[in-house]
């Protein structure tokens, strides 16, 4: 992968892109990354760092390895910013999936990418869980748009 810097493009050591991302958050460290129209409270680039390697560490727990997917089916949220990064610093690939989906259009996708995780909201993980072991999907957790669920604990 390069990078361009003044005109100038050279390699990125191992690849992955997320750690172009990760360069930035520490040089802007405290400035706020992230401010919800919701209301909810502001978060800053080093709090946004810490949080997405949180998810990636739990990730890793969960036995994603590069290379694998990671099927999402939540509500668009921080926490769900916070994820897609996370897949990206974990070396996944990241499959997101419309919450508009039915059932049949969600088992069609699931069995499609043959993901190793399913994270989605709360209310979902029963019906997912079906699904994802008809598949052979190892695990399926929640999380939900306040960060709050078994992928976050």
């Amino acid at each position: 992968m390069t990078k361009a810097e003044g005109g100038a493009q050279f390699i990125v050591a191992n690849g992955n892109l997320y750690h172009l991302f990760e360069e930035g958050f520490a040089q802007q460290g405290a400035r706020v990354a992230i401010r919800p129209a919701d209301g909810q409270s502001t978060m800053t680039y080093a709090e946004m760092s810490a949080a997405v390697s949180r998810y990636a560490n739990a990730l890793g727990v969960l036995g994603v390895e590069p290379g694998d997917r990671v099927t999402v089916q939540i509500e668009k949220s921080v926490s769900g910013v916070l994820l897609y990064l996370a897949v990206m610093k974990a070396g996944a690939i990241y499959q997101p999936l419309n919450t508009a989906y039915t059932e049949a259009e969600v088992d069609y996708f699931v069995g499609d990418a043959e993901p190793k995780l399913i994270v989605c909201d709360p209310a979902r993980q029963q019906r997912l869980r079906a699904i994802a072991d008809a598949h052979k999907v190892f695990a399926v957790v929640n999380l939900d748009g306040k960060g709050e669920g078994s992928l976050a604990a």
